[in-house]
């Protein structure tokens, strides 16, 4: 395969130990290149839960708050709203005595169990292309 193999030598008083790891310079290449990878998955999925989740949990009084929930773009993990009120709602107004009725960030914690798994499968596709020692 073009790899050399590296030797560790480890010395004791009683013995001189060598060890020869082969495989390793392909392994640290895809390994370079598995990280690239991780670093470039997908958040369109999780992001979509996250959405729907933050959506049930929103107060549906005329469901525009609801529907104003969006998932981020495919590159960045995350949620918003475009609604002019929805940091009002999520997180209160003591200026107005105004409660907070937190719905994105439980939405986004609470779907974790749905979402995680997701970036499990990507990432153990990704390991599965690591070869060498």
């Amino acid at each position: 395969m073009g790899s050399r193999g590296s030797a560790v030598t480890v010395a004791t008083k009683a013995q001189k130990v060598s060890i020869v790891v082969e495989g390793k310079d392909e392994l640290l290449a895809s390994l370079k290149e598995a990280g690239e990878r991780i670093r470039t998955i997908s958040h369109a999925r999780p992001n979509a839960i996250e959405a729907d989740r933050a959506a049930e949990y929103a107060p549906h009084e005329t469901g525009d708050l609801a529907n104003s929930i969006r998932p981020l773009e495919f590159d960045e993990p995350g949620i918003y709203s475009n609604s002019a009120y929805a940091h009002v709602i999520e997180f209160g107004d003591s200026d107005h005595n105004i409660e907070p009725d937190p719905f994105m960030v439980p939405g986004i914690v609470d779907s974790a169990e749905a979402w995680l798994p997701v970036y499990v499968e990507e990432i153990n596709i990704i390991l599965e292309d690591v070869k060498g020692a």
